[in-house]
């Protein structure tokens, strides 16, 4: 049986953080476990079901260890993501112009790739 098409598609530069987000859409442009998807007004990237990066209005949202995500605070280069009124230990907003989108991008990918 033939396999059923994709309904995820690579989407096209975010538009809130186009300039900055667009090198991270290029460096996993021939990746066949990253997807990029458009959700509500941001682009997610995924590996698998595993969401690692995405944008918001702040920046760049990751996914990280605790420790990397406190010393990204801790230089200035990122807040804390809050949901609601909780603080995500995990994840945090990877400032404009603060730190490498792309190189960050891709610890996240690696910390989802080999969590659980």
């Amino acid at each position: 049986m033939p396999k059923a098409p994709s309904t995820k598609a690579k989407v096209p530069v975010d538009a809130a953080h186009g300039t900055e987000f667009a090198p991270v859409i290029a460096a996993f442009a021939g990746d066949r476990k990253v997807t990029s998807v458009r959700k509500f007004a941001s682009t997610n990237l995924t590996a698998g079901d595993k969401v690692f990066a995405f944008t918001n209005k702040m920046g760049m949202v990751v996914k990280l260890p605790a420790p990397r995500i406190s010393a990204l605070i801790a230089a200035g280069q990122a807040v804390r993501l809050v949901m609601g009124k909780r603080e995500m230990k995990e994840w945090a907003i990877i400032l404009p112009g603060k730190a490498s989108w792309p190189q960050i991008a891709r610890e996240a990918l690696k910390f989802v790739d080999n969590s659980e």
